[in-house]
């Protein structure tokens, strides 16, 4: 999981660079002689008409392709043009990816050329993060277009590329070191001499530092006003499992309310619709299509525990929240409860998961809250379900742990 913070407002920031550390990019070393020689040079004027053309004909398109692009960044720093910088090679160093697209054909065509372009936001994220590196290309004629869009508190999710666009006003010159690495940069800058230093007109402080005994390279740069960086402490919370930065606003708030939500499965109460059904049905474990919606949704929080737990790349039970899917699902669910009445797991039976053989059902997955686990909940329910579905398999992939329930049981044929 990666947490953004706006000491840090770019893409590289993850648990462990949290909080305002140096964020290193690799390139060749040709291109950090270029960008060391332009930042060497006087300041020159901006091409201000190109660069509002340029700006106008990207929100017109919606689309900036990549010629143009260095055509911006050259009319914004001239001196990048004079030292004839590779912007493609920059852009792919920093790690922005190219879009593909082309001009739509005026009649059928057997082919068309494809172009590489960037979106509007991460154009603007291009130009602030080449600002971090100290040159000039200002990023507020873009940022004023986009900002608009991405202030109003409905937009609850953003793009990384719009995370720096909503901070540049207020946290411009104020972010953590940036550096570029030559191909063969070890990581291991103690080893390397500071071989020249600069200051930019803007505040930036740049550095250019030489390997001892080979040819590696970094330049490093500081912003004029670096914020005091948070004080922070990667924790992993034993209830939820969940990764956060004690010490960070942000991050904790996302831990308590991520925690709260996972600890309706992982630390269940009695849940006052369960009761009233197990009064009145003898059979209040079984969910399907016909079951009332909460039923659906207590399956549904389980399968989605059961995906993070396995590392799947979706819930294994149809979302409440598609309620025409949900009338249509021929899967049958089981909430497993004790004997307090909570739900502390619950497993799934798919019907027709082998096309070799339609008639029969498989157990499509198990998942009990780990501090119920080796307590008998499946235990107690397996007769039932083998006389219930037959000769059943267990889908695959297998954990060990059922593994060995199956050969503790004698089953292991259900694998196959």
């Amino acid at each position: 999981m990666r947490i953004l913070n706006r000491n840090s407002t770019f893409r590289m920031i993850d648990f462990q660079e949290f909080g305002g550390s140096q964020r290193t990019f690799i390139t060749e070393r040709q291109i950090i002689e270029q960008l060391w020689s332009a930042l060497k040079l006087p300041i020159r004027t901006s091409r201000q008409r190109p660069v509002l053309n340029l700006i106008a004909k990207l929100f017109r398109d919606g689309w900036m392709l990549s010629a143009d692009l260095e055509d911006l960044i050259y009319a914004l720093d001239p001196r990048l043009e004079e030292i004839n910088l590779d912007v493609s090679k920059l852009i792919a160093a920093l790690r922005f990816s190219w879009e593909k697209v082309c001009f739509r054909p005026r009649s059928i065509a057997t082919g068309v050329i494809e172009y590489n372009a960037l979106r509007p936001e991460p154009i603007a994220a291009v130009l602030i993060l080449l600002e971090q590196f100290g040159l000039q290309t200002p990023a507020y004629e873009l940022v004023n277009k986009l900002l608009p869009s991405l202030k109003p508190r409905r937009r609850k999710i953003l793009t990384v590329e719009e995370l720096d666009i909503l901070w540049y006003p207020r946290f411009r010159g104020r972010n953590s070191p940036v550096a570029l690495g030559s191909e063969n940069y070890d990581g291991d800058w103690i080893r390397m001499r500071e071989d020249e230093s600069l200051s930019t007109p803007a505040g930036y402080k740049a550095r250019l530092y030489r390997h001892k005994t080979d040819d590696s390279m970094l330049l490093d740069v500081s912003a004029p006003r670096p914020r005091k960086l948070m004080q922070t402490k990667k924790m992993i919370c034993t209830e939820c499992g969940l990764e956060w930065l004690k010490g960070d606003p942000e991050s904790s708030l996302l831990h308590r309310r991520e925690h709260k939500k996972r600890l309706i499965y992982l630390r269940p109460l009695p849940l006052s619709e369960m009761i009233a059904e197990m009064s009145i049905n003898e059979n209040s474990e079984l969910v399907t299509s016909a079951s009332p919606m909460w039923k659906h949704e207590q399956m549904h929080l389980r399968a989605v525990a059961f995906r993070r737990e396995m590392h799947f790349d979706f819930p294994q039970w149809v979302s409440p929240e598609n309620k025409a899917a949900v009338a249509k699902t021929k899967a049958h669910g089981y909430l497993f409860t004790n004997n307090e009445q909570v739900i502390v797991g619950a497993c799934s039976f798919q019907p027709g998961a082998r096309l070799a053989e339609p008639d029969r059902w498989a157990l499509d997955w198990v998942w009990i809250a780990p501090v119920y686990r080796g307590k008998g909940i499946l235990d107690d329910r397996w007769d039932k379900f083998k006389q219930q579905y037959g000769n059943f398999w267990v889908s695959h992939p297998v954990s060990e742990a059922m593994q060995s329930f199956l050969n503790r049981h004698g089953d292991l044929d259900m694998m196959k």
